[in-house]
């Protein structure tokens, strides 16, 4: 198993072994990164990556997970944006007895409180 030497924000430079890290590929378009949890203060510790560093890890043995894009990024978002209002608003209708059923309903119905 490869020791690997990686940078911490908080700890400085510390030494990893190849399973205590993993790269991190996105299937549209192949950025990478990798990722590990410091040994010294726990700290999850992600960084952007090129593909030479990618090949050096994986040939060290730092296992690779390909990820994809969430679909609801392509989906078209019709309406207004959501505002702070919005935000706060659904906050206070979190607190209130009932307020799952009323806004099951108030979405089948196509619907928004007042």
């Amino acid at each position: 198993m490869a020791t690997i030497r990686a940078t911490c924000p908080d700890c400085g430079d510390v030494e990893l072994s190849s399973q205590q890290m993993q790269i991190l590929v996105c299937s549209a378009d192949l950025a990478a990164a990798y990722a590990f949890r410091c040994p010294v203060c726990r700290l999850m510790v992600t960084k952007p990556t090129d593909h030479r560093v990618v090949d050096v890890l994986v040939s060290s043995g730092v296992p690779l997970r390909t990820w994809d894009v969430p679909a609801e990024i392509e989906e078209a978002h019709d309406g207004p944006a959501i505002t702070w209002d919005d935000i706060l608003e659904f906050h206070f209708r979190l607190s209130e007895e009932g307020w799952l059923t009323r806004m099951i309903n108030e979405a089948a119905r196509g619907g928004h409180a007042a």
